[in-house]
């Protein structure tokens, strides 16, 4: 279907992402919309925004869905750190719509893009999209970098979009995976065993069956790897890396908002049964069997968690 398109933050022409009104805005437009320095957009739309009070609304050339936006000084957005997304079935304008994601009125799923609320600052940042996802790695902790530190894991990440359904005739298959809200630590990066229903910050449209109604689910661990991908505190024991001189990846997967569930997996996304300690720094391009990969290292959970993903940069991002 068409490899996906890599922008970061320091490409020739590439927006600042900073804290305050609209500055994780801004990014997603150049990206996802508009394009920058000779970069082409991933092929998202924009149908409504209000940038000066910090909320736009992007939709996807797959599912339709529209992704709302915001990123203002409010308390709930960590006053200005934050950007919060919903996403509806339909929308009329900027505030109104049906079949919203998450189900329940007061939760978003979040990242957080800066350590600071006001612009005075730019993070780095990757965003690898193409016209149906994208994923969203911000250094909310690095002001100012040209480059990520070795080794550094100071990342927040989020997935917005639709995934590959393991049906074909499943139509609603947009989904969000970003921190939840309050308290919930679990976002981008954490598994959850075959028992385990649901996760915070993880919602996707409806069910498999397509009854009306927003589901939460959760990504499902594979036997080799631990509680966040490719690292962290719990888990199984991971192989030494690499193992036989070979690296094992996983696909990942996810569940129906049901335990012992399968309904399909996320794009072009790859986590290693190898501690992440010892896997390639963000942003290496990795060729293995003939396919370039690029590593990105985060936090999956809290600061305890170090992930580590490989992301399909070839045309089998999404088959």
């Amino acid at each position: 279907m068409g490899a996906p398109t890599v922008y970061k933050w320091t490409d020739t022409g590439a927006p600042r992402l900073t804290g305050g009104i609209a500055g994780g805005l801004a990014t997603l437009q150049a990206c996802l919309v508009t394009g920058y320095g000779g970069k082409p957009a991933a092929g998202w739309s924009m149908p409504f925004e209000d940038l000066a009070n910090g909320v736009a609304v992007f939709r996807n050339a797959g599912s339709g869905a529209f992704l709302r936006v915001t990123h203002d000084l409010s308390a709930m957005r960590y006053s200005g750190r934050s950007m919060a997304f919903e996403a509806f079935e339909a929308m009329t304008d900027i505030n109104t719509g049906t079949e919203r994601m998450p189900l329940t009125a007061s939760e978003y799923s979040y990242i957080q893009v800066s350590d600071y609320a006001t612009n005075t600052y730019a993070y780095p940042w990757v965003i690898i999209a193409d016209d149906k996802s994208f994923y969203f790695f911000a250094w909310y902790q690095d002001e100012d970098l040209a480059e990520i530190p070795a080794g550094s894991f100071a990342a927040k990440a989020m997935f917005c979009g639709d995934v590959i359904p393991a049906d074909s005739s499943d139509a609603y298959t947009f989904a969000i995976i970003g921190q939840g809200s309050g308290s919930g630590q679990t976002f981008l990066g954490a598994f959850s065993t075959f028992n385990v229903a649901t996760a915070t910050g993880h919602h996707i449209q409806r069910n498999m069956a397509g009854d009306p109604g927003a589901i939460n689910f959760t990504v499902i661990q594979p036997a080799l790897a631990y509680y966040a991908f490719g690292g962290g505190s719990v888990g199984y024991q991971l192989l030494p890396y690499p193992f036989n001189g070979q690296v094992y990846l996983n696909p990942t997967l996810i569940n129906n908002g049901v335990g012992y569930t399968f309904r399909g997996q996320l794009p072009g996304c790859y986590h290693p049964s190898h501690n992440a300690a010892n896997v390639e720094d963000s942003l290496t391009e990795v060729a293995l069997d003939g396919t370039t990969y690029m590593t990105i290292k985060f936090y999956g959970a809290g600061s305890s968690r170090p992930c580590c993903v490989f992301i399909d940069l070839g045309q089998n991002f999404r088959p």
